[in-house]
């Protein structure tokens, strides 16, 4: 009984020393990550959104039609715009059927030739349908990158300060994996229910410089 208790007194302890080394390295390769960043900046021509990418077209809409897929079911959605230099641009959406018809007055805006609004002057409504992976790509949460961190902490932790014993090595083994399957669950929790506030936070920031790097035009 004895023995036992010891045992996990000292698995109590190891599992605080890991946990207090794991931390403290985190924050010495976040502040190396940091400086690396900011070099990185310092050196590219800066990171986040290019207005140079935003473009405008106004113009009025020459046809349009929405249907169903016949195999998968999904939504399609088809028009062509006549900007007012008189070219035609056909757009073609997936998951989505824009109010649009014959003969309205629209304003699309496109970042990188993808479109991600569509502002209709004749109904005074607008749509944002920007695709996620262009927003993710835009403005990363860098859990990933964190994770990645916490997770050489953790398993650097468990290297340099592993027993030489085999029975306590099995434990701090253990307590390893542990922590490390605890932070990836609760990561991917977090990732999972913040989805629904990020995708609107990332929506309502991209809207904005939109509009601001648009002014121009």
């Amino acid at each position: 009984m004895q023995e036992l208790f010891l045992n996990a007194l000292v698995a109590c302890i190891a599992l605080a020393i890991i946990i207090a080394a794991s931390q403290m390295l985190f924050k010495v390769l976040r502040g190396l990550f940091h400086a690396l960043g900011f070099i990185s900046t310092f050196l590219s021509s800066g990171t986040g959104p290019n207005p140079n990418a935003v473009a405008l077209f106004r113009g009025r809409v020459v046809e349009a039609k929405n249907w169903h897929g016949s195999t998968d079911g999904r939504l399609y959605s088809e028009f062509w715009l006549r900007t007012e230099d008189g070219l035609e641009r056909r757009y073609k959406l997936k998951d989505i059927h824009p109010n649009l018809r014959k003969g309205h007055q629209v304003a699309l805006y496109e970042y990188a030739g993808t479109l991600v609004a569509i502002n209709n002057d004749s109904t005074g409504t607008e749509s944002w349908v920007a695709p996620g992976w262009l927003l993710s790509s835009l403005y990363p949460t860098g859990r990933l990158r964190r994770f990645a961190i916490s997770s050489l902490g953790i398993w650097t932790a468990y290297y340099f300060m592993k027993p030489s014993d085999p029975t306590f090595e099995q434990v701090f083994l253990f307590l390893a994996w542990v922590i490390f399957a605890g932070l990836t669950l609760v990561l991917i929790f977090r990732h999972l229910f913040s989805a629904s506030s990020r995708q609107s936070g990332r929506l309502g920031e991209f809207a904005a410089f939109c509009y601001d790097a648009a002014k121009p035009y």
